[in-house]
């Protein structure tokens, strides 16, 4: 196996203190640059000197090689440059798939969706129709692949075989949630899923607020689709405005918790947005499919436009839709059967319907 010394280098960089920046120029005071702190045998810092962290990286390097995980440091040109304009961005990252650089992907068309992990139909749904629809329209959707609006947001990039990218609050090789195993391999293959935290890192809790700022940092703006009052989507929109993205925020019902913290969001100036489109709109794209799709709903007539309409509205499931339309039940059924076989509706698994669009 040939070695990079280059990248071992810049991972035990990472193992020396937690502010790099700090741990960077602390090295060039006292060695002049990294590589002579490297080859030092002089113990002018004790962690410089302490050859088990030396070791550490060299066994981090080796199992990126082994798990096929890749490494891109911060002064590399496919280092995401969105990224590289935070505060406090990360030193490397270590990332399966393809970077949105490798991927043709161009940076200003990245947004990040964010939103409880412990959210309501609605906000499901919206998470998956958003997300869909935009990759759909050539946007590059970024998560955190956490339960809940996470995992809808990929999932909605993932079935319009968009781009979307994954960041992690734990390595890459100690996948967390272990649920979403699958969700990470789906990702890695059609777009990327990074992290800055070496391969078995457990997913400690103070990591999440640091994947935080870089799920905000990737992308031009961010979408909150559903979050309560002390959610950890309000941390990454505390990031999102600190750097200078644009804030979206979908409205919900004034009388739901999960909903606080977007209405909250909107009161302070957030842009509401009520459809996928408010968003095309602000990342000035022009997409056909959004109007070809938009036309075919606006030309149903009797049960099938009120259903579909009723959707538009947060009825999810036959029972609101019926309640919502004020048609029986026979006459939603027989309405969904016809949306789902001209593609317009599909059924989820857990027996909501959501529009395709």
């Amino acid at each position: 196996m040939s070695y990079d010394l280059r990248i071992i280098m810049s991972i035990w960089v990472t193992l020396l203190g937690k502010s790099v920046k700090h741990v960077i120029q602390k090295l060039k005071e006292m060695y002049g640059n990294i590589e002579n702190a490297w080859f030092s045998e002089e113990g002018l810092w004790e962690r410089v000197a302490d050859e088990e962290l030396r070791k550490k990286a060299i066994e981090i390097y080796e199992e990126c090689i082994k798990n096929g995980i890749k490494i891109v440091l911060s002064k590399d040109e496919r280092y995401p440059s969105n990224l590289k304009e935070i505060e406090n961005y990360p030193y490397l990252l270590y990332y399966r798939g393809k970077l949105p650089a490798d991927a043709d992907i161009p940076e200003e068309m990245l947004l990040s969706v964010v939103g409880s992990r412990n959210c309501t139909s609605y906000g499901r749904v919206n998470a998956y129709n958003f997300s869909k629809s935009l990759a759909e329209c050539g946007l590059g959707i970024v998560s955190g692949m956490a339960r809940g609006i996470d995992a809808q947001a990929h999932k909605g990039a993932l079935f319009s075989k968009g781009y979307t990218i994954a960041v992690l609050g734990s390595g890459l090789g100690n996948v967390y949630p272990k649920e979403h195993l699958k969700l990470f391999d789906e990702i890695a293959e059609n777009g990327c899923v990074v992290s800055e935290f070496p391969p078995k890192m457990p997913p400690f809790k103070n990591n999440f607020p640091a994947r935080n700022r870089i799920i905000s940092g990737l992308s031009q703006g961010l979408l909150v689709v559903e979050a309560s009052e002390k959610s950890g989507a309000m941390i990454t929109v505390n990031y999102a405005l600190e750097e200078g993205r644009n804030v979206f925020a979908i409205p919900g019902n004034i009388n739901s918790e999960k909903s606080y913290g977007c209405n909250f969001l909107i009161k302070q100036g957030a842009l509401c947005v009520t459809s996928y489109t408010d968003i095309l709109e602000e990342y000035n794209v022009v997409c056909d499919s959004a109007e070809k799709i938009r036309g075919w709903i606006k030309g149903l007539e009797g049960a099938e436009s009120d259903v579909v309409n009723a959707i538009i509205k947060g009825a999810f499931t036959a029972n609101d839709i019926s309640k919502e339309t004020e048609r029986n039940m026979g006459n939603v059924l027989s309405a969904l059967t016809m949306l789902e076989i001209k593609g317009i509706v599909t059924k989820g698994f857990d027996g909501t319907y959501v529009l395709k669009m």
